[in-house]
């Protein structure tokens, strides 16, 4: 994992965005896992 954003870098902006971006790839990687977790299901089912 990636150390988390410190927020003294270069003042408040960039470690909003930066916040952000790190939200965007926490989601992205639930989704992936929620839709590995999905397909396991499916393959049991099947």
């Amino acid at each position: 994992m990636d150390s988390p954003p410190s927020i003294s870098a270069t003042g408040t902006g960039r470690s909003i965005y930066y916040s952000g971006w790190e939200l965007v790839k926490l989601a992205a990687m639930e989704y992936c896992l929620y839709l590995r977790v999905l397909l396991w299901q499916w393959s049991k089912r099947l």
